[in-house]
């Protein structure tokens, strides 16, 4: 009787694994299940968004990431400029975003050789910039074998995962944070051209910005509006949108000569730092004030 005590034992420890195990599976089947297919932003243009799906990885990342929920949104604004007309609907996917913009350190462990040849060095926390949209596409591929995942699951976002994600669940609002303009708050929102009477600038940053220096939007992004232009993968065309129509995840122009950018810089204007404001420059091309961040589609 005394030698049945361990096997009893046993029997019950192993019991009580599975059961937990069990109870676990259940749980990750109804967390998927939870995980909407399609969420469209808040309908009150007042209101900020709230991310309710945060992200729910089966992968580790280099980087804090935020999950992009699947929905629809009006891309562009009538009110800007041309190449931003007309406005027109887009349905994505969904998709995770960096949270905040691939920094100096972060290009560093991938290029050490990155800036070596390129004049002043930023600090680790300020965002990588002299960065071609070449070098940008090079990290991301580098990153996918960091990570271990498949070829292709991190890229650059297109200009409508951008300005979707820039848009933090907003309805046609020209700011991340709302219609008013940046300049109207006590409390910093971006990293812009804003000096006071005597030149210097109201943030104290005369140039680039630590990554995260400013509040988030409603998708727990930061700087999407400031501190550095942002690589985009599509071409830029100056009318991309006309004659456009409702578009499911769209990818802009076959070809052209430039590759977009979203979202100004610590140089902009108020106006250029709008979530619908477009440019472009030659992918081989640099600037002190044009970085990137990553995008998980796969």
């Amino acid at each position: 009787m005394q030698q049945r005590v361990p096997l009893v034992r046993t029997l019950m420890l192993v019991a009580a694994v599975a059961a937990l195990v069990a109870i676990i599976i259940v749980g990750a089947r109804r967390q998927r299940r939870g995980m909407p297919e399609h969420v469209s932003p808040d309908a009150s243009p007042g209101a900020p968004a709230v991310n309710r799906y945060p992200s729910r990885f089966s992968f580790e990342p280099m980087r804090p990431m935020s999950y992009i929920p699947a929905g629809e949104f009006l891309m562009g604004s009538n009110d800007g400029n041309a190449d931003e007309r007309p406005v027109h609907r887009v349905t994505l996917d969904g998709f995770w975003m960096d949270r905040q913009e691939v920094t100096h350190a972060e290009f560093l462990l991938f290029n050490p050789e990155y800036r070596r040849e390129r004049g002043s060095t930023p600090l680790p926390v300020e965002p990588a910039t002299q960065v071609s949209w070449d070098d940008a596409m090079a990290f991301c591929a580098w990153r996918c074998t960091r990570e271990g995942v498949p070829a292709g699951s991190y890229r650059l976002p297109t200009e409508a995962e951008w300005e979707y994600a820039a848009r933090g669940g907003l309805v046609q609002q020209p700011y991340p944070w709302g219609p008013s303009a940046p300049a109207a708050f006590d409390i910093p929102q971006a990293n812009f051209d804003h000096k006071d009477e005597r030149g210097a600038p109201r943030d104290g940053h005369a140039k680039l910005a630590p990554v995260g220096s400013y509040l988030p939007n409603g998708f727990g992004l930061y700087d999407m509006a400031g501190n550095v232009w942002e690589w985009c993968l599509d071409w830029y065309g100056e009318r991309a949108y006309a004659g456009a129509g409702t578009a499911r995840n769209p990818a802009g122009p076959d070809a052209g000569i430039k590759r977009s950018w979203r979202g100004g810089g610590w140089g902009s204007s108020p106006d250029s730092i709008r979530c619908a404001t477009r440019g472009g420059l030659g992918q081989g091309h640099w600037l002190d004030n044009l970085g990137f961040r990553c995008v998980r589609v796969k």
